[in-house]
């Protein structure tokens, strides 16, 4: 152990006369780091986003509102004198025979000042975006369809059921009743596995953790254009034909509400892949390259370092040090700047199967900076060059 300290020691005076040149592989190396961990976690996010899309759809599309109001016309809607035909279309959505997913996640909530994002959903939800958990799914079915109401009777309903993310696991049990920082009072009658998360075309090209939120039922105020609105820009209908959703594209044309059209999620699913392509070439050639010129440039110090200290490392031979020993001296700042590199890594993304990747990465250019240290020690005698020159 005396030794090793004293190899480590050595090595580390050795950077005194490369700070520069450290500094720089050291900024080079997180710099590659960092951005191969992002081109594998956007690899990683879209093949989940995309299994996901693609299990929703099955041999089906699925179709979305997509919402092209200003904020003129969203205040005009809102307007009483459209309440008629806003209830008018809202039959015309619930009237399809179309299987319809709700997906609301336009609010979030507060829990001992802490934001928590509330996901109103009807009972779909759980099985068609394949959430997994401890909860029932005869009590999903029972608790989780679509509410409509009319203004305060929501309070009349008394706690809202809520399937909660991992957040809430060690916290709380099944059955309990929590309230917000403003009240409302959630009753847990299941909770989500870690890592859980949806996706959503129309809204963002990643998707959308779940660890850290509440999952309740859809209410509708059939009293608020408003809240009709974000149910009919809600719905996801999981269907064979556009063209069977027409009639709604007529009908709201007709009663001259909304501004907007039926989007596909497989287009979408289309535009997001290309996206994740572009960045991942984007990302993943600057990583590449700096990754490439990383090796180069600490193979290169390892050179100049075993040029300087040679005379140095064979007078300590003779003395008595081993080949082991000169190993050491020889990798260590190798394995340190590595190790930093992917420490900060860590601290940056957490760990993930991107981090995993990028560490394998750096362990096999770290065994093959071994690999070739070692043989250059074994196959340049050191002794034999002191002893020619003395």
């Amino acid at each position: 152990m005396k030794k090793t300290f004293s190899n480590v020691k050595f090595a580390m005076e050795q950077w005194k006369s490369h700070k520069g040149q450290i500094v720089f592989l050291a900024v080079q190396i997180l710099a590659s780091f960092l951005l191969l961990t992002y081109m594998f976690q956007m690899f990683y996010s879209f093949l989940q986003f995309d299994r996901q899309i693609t299990g929703l759809m099955g041999e089906k599309q699925v179709f979305r509102w997509r919402d092209k109001n200003d904020d003129a016309w969203f205040e005009e809607l809102s307007d009483e004198k459209y309440q008629e035909s806003f209830l008018t279309l809202l039959h015309a959505f619930l009237q399809r025979k179309e299987e319809i997913l709700v997906v609301n996640n336009q609010y979030s909530t507060f829990f001992q000042n802490q934001e928590i994002e509330t996901i109103s959903v009807s009972p779909l939800f759980f099985q068609e975006y394949d959430i997994k958990g401890e909860f029932s799914q005869g009590e999903i079915e029972e608790k989780f369809q679509p509410s409509f109401f009319e203004g305060g009777e929501l309070f009349e309903k008394g706690n809202i059921p809520a399937v909660a993310g991992s957040y809430f696991k060690g916290k709380y049990h099944l059955g309990d009743c929590i309230a917000d920082d403003f009240g409302q009072q959630y009753e847990i009658i299941g909770f989500m596995e870690k890592g859980m998360s949806y996706a959503m075309p129309t809204q963002d090209k990643e998707p959308f953790a779940l660890d850290k939120a509440l999952v309740t039922p859809v209410y509708v105020d059939v009293s608020d254009n408003g809240g009709i609105m974000e149910y009919l820009y809600s719905c996801q209908f999981i269907t064979e034909d556009k063209q069977e959703l027409k009639e709604i594209e007529d009908l709201n044309f007709k009663l001259g509400l909304l501004d907007g059209y039926f989007v596909s999620y497989k287009e979408q699913l289309s535009v997001v892949k290309n996206d994740t392509r572009e960045g991942m070439l984007l990302f993943g050639s600057f990583g590449v390259l700096l990754f490439f010129f990383s090796v180069i440039g600490m193979t290169g110090m390892l050179v100049q370092l075993f040029m300087e200290y040679e005379y140095e490392y064979g007078v300590h031979m003779l003395c008595g040090a081993e080949e082991k020993d000169i190993f050491i001296r020889l990798v260590f700042q190798v394995t340190v700047l590595i190790g930093i590199g992917l420490g900060v890594t860590l601290v940056c993304f957490g760990f993930g199967r991107a981090w995993a990747d990028v560490a394998v990465l750096a362990c096999i250019c770290l065994a093959a900076i071994y690999i070739y240290s070692y043989r250059r020690i074994r196959n340049i005698s050191i002794l034999g060059k002191i002893r020619r020159n003395v």
